[in-house]
């Protein structure tokens, strides 16, 4: 609110108060971006433990692997998923 200049409450705030505003602004960005990477690295890894599990499964019914392709596959279909759960 107070790092927006053209608003029509600017003159409520000084520059300083501006500058501070942005700042905070900014490492509020930067925080909740680095909360969203933990996230997806998280969302990673239970997906490549998912598939892994799948292709354990396999062998255990005496059929092969899954190839590194179906592996690619499988987790590319996830990530679709998943954005267009969102």
């Amino acid at each position: 609110m107070a790092a927006d200049a053209d608003a029509p409450w600017a003159s409520l705030f000084t520059d300083d108060d501006r500058a501070r505003a942005s700042a905070r602004l900014g490492a509020m960005v930067d925080a909740h971006r680095k909360e969203q990477e933990v996230v997806e690295a998280e969302i990673v890894e239970r997906d490549r433990k998912i598939v892994a599990d799948v292709s354990a499964r396999r062998v255990v019914k005496h059929k092969p692997p899954l190839t590194p392709e179906q592996v690619q596959t499988m987790l590319h279909e996830r990530a679709a998923q998943r954005a267009r759960d969102t």
